[in-house]
């Protein structure tokens, strides 16, 4: 697998626009004086709601005995961001108890957020639902209020990923959620009546013998983030993927080309301009995309009963979405498209890229362009031969 040396450790996300900011100043500020206890009182309510919603009151799984002759894990769940907790909650909720979350990064730098999240923002409007199972003293409103106040809240326009990070991580201490950190998921195998799944940890490789797996892996958790085959052969120093650690600073006063017009492309193009650098954007079509088709399917009739239809109906549904693909959002575009150094080439795909000198030379539709750079954003490769 490809692994980039072009990188450091820490998250790099776009800076808001002080000027015109996303969110109103009085939205931001230090928590409560007394913000722990608040978060204390409201975890306690939170268990006294689901303590009222107590149905079933005990537990109902049966006991399986595995090929090992010790009792059956239920269910394993891989991946502990916030689609793993939310499945692992939901599952404790209904008294299926015997799970195991596990995560190969340490404990507060699972998921997207603390790894290729550039945004400083959740696109979504702030008060849609997230891992709170309609509980609303488990929501991030009900955590943000208790932490910051009313008045925060009602300021804020989009959630600070910064501040959803820290939710998340209040979820998963409220709800006692099992999660082994630091631990790989490396091989499954069906045995029995039961899936046969090989773990390895800091100091161990373990084996485990579970009833389900879920795998809560993210957008590439079924394939990876791909590459053309005319960029996969490049350097690290020379080309990255966007869900490569970046190091931004590196790239001032350097020539970017950036390959998407997604969200994705947006805010890598953003990091790379707030650097110092020079980015050029390069999209196939004349135009952009605008529409933000995500925003119609996450309705709560299509979210609560997609799952209600028909195999063939939801592929039309969803190879319609994926096909149409994601516009960037407004103010990604804003922020990138009046930056001096930014420019967006259309009608513009790339037919094949060589190293020349210390750069790399692109042959697009629109003749050759010289860069310094590559970061490479152009989707995910949905084929699960390609997970390790």
């Amino acid at each position: 697998m490809r692994q980039s040396t072009f990188s450091n450790k820490t998250i790099v996300r776009w800076r808001d626009d002080v000027e015109n900011p996303i969110n109103q100043p009085e939205s931001y500020g230090p928590p409560l004086a007394d913000a722990e206890l608040r978060l204390d009182t409201l975890s306690a309510q939170v268990i006294a709601n689901l303590h009222t919603l107590r149905h079933p009151e005990t537990d109902w799984m049966p006991s399986l005995i595995g090929p090992d002759g010790k009792s059956l894990l239920d269910v394993l769940v891989v991946g502990a961001g916030q689609g793993g907790l939310g499945i692992a909650g939901s599952l404790m909720r209904e008294r299926v108890t015997n799970i195991l979350v596990i995560d190969k990064e340490p404990r507060g730098s699972e998921g997207i957020w603390n790894s290729h999240g550039r945004m400083p923002v959740i696109r979504s409007p702030k008060h849609y639902p997230g891992p709170d199972m309609g509980i609303p003293n488990l929501t991030y409103e009900a955590w943000h209020k208790a932490a910051y106040g009313d008045r925060s809240w009602e300021a804020i326009v989009l959630v600070p990923i910064d501040n959803w990070i820290k939710y998340l991580g209040w979820v998963r201490q409220t709800l006692n959620v099992p999660v082994q950190n630091n631990t790989e998921l490396l091989k499954i195998q069906p045995v029995g009546n039961a899936m046969k799944v090989t773990l390895k940890g800091l100091a161990k490789i373990e084996v485990l013998y579970v009833r389900r797996i879920v795998l809560a892996t993210g957008h590439d958790g079924t394939g990876e983030w791909w590459l053309p085959d005319y960029l996969a052969s490049l350097p690290t120093n020379l080309c990255a993927k966007a869900s490569d650690p970046i190091n931004f600073n590196v790239l001032a006063n350097k020539k970017i080309a950036v390959l998407g017009v997604g969200a994705t492309a947006g805010d890598n193009a953003i990091c790379a301009l707030q650097a110092g650098a020079e980015v050029h954007m390069f999209c196939r079509r004349d135009t952009h995309r605008r529409q933000q088709v995500y925003r119609w399917c996450i309705t709560s009739g299509f979210l609560r009963h997609f799952g209600d239809l028909d195999d063939a109906t939801r592929w039309r549904f969803m190879h319609y979405i994926l096909n149409t693909r994601m516009g960037m959002p407004p103010e990604t575009w804003s922020r990138a498209n009046g930056h001096p150094n930014f420019k967006l080439h259309t009608n513009s795909n790339w037919k094949s890229v060589r190293i020349a000198g210390d750069g790399v030379l692109i042959k697009t539709e629109q003749g050759p362009f010289e860069a310094d750079f590559i970061i490479a954003c152009a989707g995910h490769n949905q084929d699960v031969r390609k997970r390790p």
